[in-house]
């Protein structure tokens, strides 16, 4: 499906290690990977291909059956491997422009994904050539001097021509810690990161954004909302592990592991019990997790705003880091961390690509302060669970959903209809463009119970 690019490259790193790549696989493979040269083993898979159905952050398309220089050429400099998609016709699924992917990935040699940049044409809202390439064409990693930053050089001969640098800030504060484990295991750390962690967020009290607080030991501080550590501590009469939230994605593991070992037991297909047994593994060890969970609270907290600053290299000045509460969202104590300089936004749970979990929402004041959100300058919104995205658009979207989703449970309350009725009865189908997974009426029965909650109140 690719013209313009040839085959696979095979760049060396610092540490001697070949790295693969082919833009070209399909089906159960790997775009990128690494062996130490001489050997006939992979070291690392990464990048898993699959058809071009519209996942990922740029949900592209090809519009004719031919993406036009899908893959870009991949480079490694020391022990930082890039590679890219320059990406020209492709379709954006979600509004249907078609533009250029232009996307880069950036990996350690030990395989560990470090971050991706770039903007496609389809989704920025800057003018086309502002400040990033639209088509690069040629790029290669430089470091200036030896030793000195590492920077990504690229030429465009579409909406900015001219030459562009990338520079690559925060490399030299990268720690390794190295470990032994089965997949879904426990992993062992060892040799403390020359940088550890100082600070840990929570974006909200749910499970799956609070309840990894125990293992972080005491020297590190831990940052949220006033109500978050309210919640945690159990100081509202109920407790967080006993709340109709956690029971709702918990109580299901351990019927969901004897199925898995059920089917396990009957199934012959090698490739088949090799996946079921990955899946047994994982939901295994999330079932002896689920028994040591001990809720613990931020010991620092903050109400509507807080704001650190992180010293960089000499020369380079501060980092700001803002931690914004903007009302009440998904939960009362969601809190937003915004980079202003580099023009990034983490929302937690607060703002998804898709829809979010409305069990403990407040949804009409949701949609206000989602509008705060949009005011913030950012490039980029890196979510609780998803691809990244930047087109408040998405946000919009969302809003609208709220919105209509409020309205007509109110509408079908007041004829009556219990939670699980309207549950299953309120029609939502008018935003399938924007969210594939409705396919027919019904919500989640969690959240319309919540709304109920809300009124009856």
């Amino acid at each position: 499906v690719f013209s313009g690019v040839v085959g696979p490259r095979f760049p060396l790193t610092a540490s001697n290690r070949v790295v693969f790549f082919d833009q070209s696989v399909t089906g159960s493979n790997f775009h990128l990977g690494a062996a130490t040269r001489y050997d006939t083993k992979w070291l690392w898979l990464a990048s898993p291909s699959g058809p071009m159905d519209g996942k990922g952050v740029f949900q592209t398309k090809p519009v004719d059956n031919s993406i036009h220089y899908g893959g870009n050429l991949v480079w490694a400099n020391g022990s930082n491997i890039v590679y890219g998609y320059q990406g020209t016709n492709f379709k954006d699924l979600l509004n249907g422009k078609v533009g250029y992917a232009n996307q880069f990935m950036h990996f350690d040699d030990n395989g560990l994904f470090l971050g991706q940049f770039g903007e496609s044409t389809t989704r920025t809202t800057r003018p086309v050539g502002a400040r990033l390439p639209i088509d690069p064409l040629s790029p290669t990693l430089v470091q200036e001097p030896l030793g000195g930053p590492l920077f990504l050089y690229s030429g465009d001969e579409a909406g900015h021509g001219g030459v562009h640098r990338f520079r690559f800030n925060g490399l030299n504060t990268l720690g390794y810690k190295t470990g032994t484990s089965s997949f879904g295991a426990t992993v062992t750390l060892l040799d403390d990161a020359d940088k550890p962690v100082r600070y840990l967020v929570n974006s909200h009290y749910h499970f799956d954004h609070a309840h990894g607080n125990q293992v972080f030991p005491e020297q590190v501080e831990i940052i949220g909302h006033s109500y978050t550590r309210i919640k945690l501590n159990g100081e509202m009469g109920s407790h967080v592990l006993t709340e109709s939230t956690h029971l709702s994605f918990t109580e299901g593991v351990p019927d969901l592991v004897e199925s898995l070992r059920r089917q396990l037991s009957d199934t012959v297909e090698p490739e088949r019990r090799a996946a079921l047994q990955r899946q047994l593994n994982a939901q295994e060890a999330h079932m002896i997790s689920l028994q040591e969970i001990i809720p613990t609270p931020p010991n620092i907290t903050l109400e509507d705003k807080m704001t650190l600053y992180q010293k960089l290299g000499e020369g380079q000045g501060d980092r700001e880091i803002q931690l914004l509460h903007l009302g009440r969202a998904h939960t009362a104590g969601d809190v937003v961390v915004f980079l202003p300089q580099e023009r990034m936004a983490f929302t937690g749970d607060m703002m998804l690509p898709s829809t979010s979990y409305l069990g403990d929402s407040f949804p009409l004041e949701w949609v206000d302060t989602l509008e705060a959100l949009k005011a913030l300058e950012f490039d980029v919104i890196l979510p609780g669970h998803g691809a990244p995205f930047q087109d408040k658009q998405v946000i919009s979207n969302f809003q609208a959903y709220l919105t209509d989703l409020w309205t007509k449970t109110v509408a079908l309350k007041a004829t009556g209809l219990s939670a699980e009725e309207t549950a299953a009865q309120v029609d939502m189908t008018n935003h399938s463009a924007n969210y594939a997974q409705i396919r027919a009426p019904g919500a989640d029965v969690r959240g319309i119970r919540r709304i109920y909650e809300l009124l009856d109140q």
